[in-house]
């Protein structure tokens, strides 16, 4: 499990908050560890890390579009809910 921290910034036009990053979990193993173990980033390899999603190999310029689209979606779903009411 990962640990977040809110913070008490935000958008005041969209009235989000900003969270910060969460912490991952090391393991003895050189393993560092995220979203409940569905992500990990693995610090033995010879060169350099390398991070799995739910046990496939990815990038880390892969993992950042999928986070900014994760992030667009949401940003979707909130603009909607807002525009509902």
């Amino acid at each position: 499990m990962t640990r977040t921290t809110n913070t008490d910034t935000g958008c005041l036009h969209c009235g989000s908050t900003v969270q910060a990053l969460p912490e991952g979990i090391d393991d003895e193993d050189g393993q560092t560890w995220f979203a409940d173990g569905d992500i990990r980033v693995d610090n033995t390899g010879p060169w350099g890390p390398t991070v799995y999603i739910h046990g496939v190999e990815t990038t880390a310029n892969a993992l950042r579009a999928e986070a900014m689209e994760r992030l667009a979606a949401a940003q979707a779903v909130d603009l909607a809910a807002r525009n509902r009411r």
